[in-house]
């Protein structure tokens, strides 16, 4: 009998988890078929499957696209003490990067496991293969990531010739559920940072007075503000610049 309760009691937990994310995507940009003009189905199934996910990627669990062949212009800077090198291919990016970018480099990518009874077909494809530029300019980051933030490098924070102050793995910041870090491969050690080092994707809050526009995506984010206030985000890595 205890058994039983038990499984009740976790198959609400997992259900109650789902509710929190989908009302929280719902309102956001992520939320596809509401935001962008002419696309129509499930918000889920534009990034996630529950079925035969991860034949485009099998690096990622249930992801429900597929682009291959795509190399990105890396940053890189004199401070900047942790570089990946000019280039890199998709396949070198750490996980969480590579499954933003599919949508967000501006190329094309496809689903891997349609809405419904999963069959593919030239109108399907028109109206879930969509890039980056649907977006907007701000979502359309490209392939060239000289220009943004650094993803994709193994965080060392021995190496920090700049003095930043960059807390060491798992020490309450980095690493850990709040600023999470990843690998190329579900079985690697986590020990990437990228897009998803410092973005949740699924946005769980509704901010006071703010639009769906604004909503940032940031790990820190809470009812009433949207998780970089004061450039809290930028301060739990950039300890002494500030």
């Amino acid at each position: 009998m205890m058994k039983k309760v038990l499984i009740i009691l976790l198959s609400v937990a997992i259900l109650a988890a789902a509710g929190i994310a989908l009302a929280g995507i719902n309102n956001t940009p992520h939320n596809i078929p509401q935001f962008v003009s002419g696309k129509t189905g499930e918000p889920c199934a534009y990034c996630h499957t529950p079925h035969v996910g991860g034949t485009g990627d099998p690096t990622y669990p249930l992801w429900n696209r597929s682009q291959n062949g795509i190399t990105y212009t890396m940053y890189s800077s004199p401070t900047f003490d942790m570089t990946p090198g000019p280039t890199r291919t998709q396949a070198q990016v750490d996980m969480s990067t590579r499954a933003c970018l599919q949508c967000h480099n501006g190329v094309a990518s496809e689903l891997i496991n349609y809405p419904g009874r999963g069959l593919k077909s030239a109108s399907a494809e028109a109206t879930y293969n969509f890039t980056g530029t649907d977006l907007g300019n701000l979502a359309n980051i490209g392939t060239d990531l000289r220009q943004e933030h650094p993803v994709g490098f193994t965080y060392n924070p021995s190496l920090d010739n700049e003095n930043n102050g960059f807390p060491a793995i798992n020490s309450g910041k980095v690493g850990t559920t709040n600023l999470p870090l990843y690998g190329t491969d579900i079985t690697q050690v986590r020990e990437m940072l990228g897009c998803g080092s410092c973005h949740e994707p699924h946005d769980r809050y509704t901010y006071t007075g703010k639009n769906a526009t604004q909503v940032y995506f940031l790990r820190n984010a809470t009812a009433s503000d949207n998780g970089n206030a004061g450039s809290a985000m930028c301060k739990a890595c950039h300890v002494n610049k500030y």
